[in-house]
């Protein structure tokens, strides 16, 4: 799952206590707690934060900071980023 973390129509915070409604249910342990994922800034070579994400048993929750509902349109570089990781296991971190 992931969410822009300024969505109006879905926002981040009902998400958020839909996936946790999913771990009480179904007893889901924690493997990776929440934690920052960057993307690259090519303009002043260091990162900034793409977002936060956190990995349950069989679940991963990845949130991406400043955009809303169509984080493909408006964040390409992190919605490509999150495809990898989700594809492949490229790391977000």
């Amino acid at each position: 799952m992931y969410s822009g973390d300024t969505d109006g129509a879905v926002p981040t915070t009902g998400t958020a206590r839909w996936i946790q409604k999913l771990v009480n249910q179904f007893n889901l342990i924690i493997e990776v707690p929440q934690t920052q994922w960057y993307l690259p800034d090519t303009q002043y070579n260091n990162n900034q934060i793409g977002g936060y994400y956190t990995v349950y048993q069989g679940l991963a929750f990845v949130t991406v900071k400043g955009v809303g509902h169509m984080v493909p349109q408006w964040e390409r570089p992190g919605a490509l980023k999150i495809l990898k990781y989700l594809l492949y296991g490229n790391p977000l971190h």
